[in-house]
């Protein structure tokens, strides 16, 4: 049985853990992806730079339990947006830390997102109709 950083337990079989490869996220830190939506129009390059200036701010002079990042980049095309993954690691892996990190990194992206003016849209849909026959 395994617990993992977000509280969940999983059970596998010993004969499981023999014949895959078993990945160490790390022991005393633990990345965390947080994954944001940006509209289709926004300028990528900016959007992910950032990001990554807002974690380089949070690392440097905030008191949180964020202790490194890697650089944010483009998850998916998705429906109605462009998913950015925004990598950044937690010093220690509890629940509690890992929440708290994510919130205040989605705060100061929502935040610096208004002011650059970088939307993060909304599920939409395009109707249209067919002509008949």
């Amino acid at each position: 049985m395994l617990r993992s950083p977000q509280g969940e337990t999983h059970v596998i079989p010993n004969d499981e853990v023999i014949k895959r490869d078993i990945t160490n996220l790390g022991k005393d830190r633990y990345r965390n992806d947080v994954l944001v939506g940006v509209d289709f129009a926004t300028d990528i390059d900016h959007a992910t730079s950032v990001c990554d200036a807002i974690l380089e701010d949070l690392i440097e002079h905030a008191d949180n339990d964020i202790d490194g990042y890697h650089p944010t980049t483009v998850k998916d095309f998705d429906d109605s947006q462009i998913t950015l993954a925004v990598k950044m690691w937690v010093e220690e892996p509890r629940p509690i830390a890992i929440n708290q990190a994510q919130t205040t990194v989605l705060s100061a992206i929502q935040t610096q997102f208004d002011e650059e003016d970088i939307s993060i849209p909304f599920p939409q849909r395009t109707i249209s109709e067919r002509e008949s026959r």
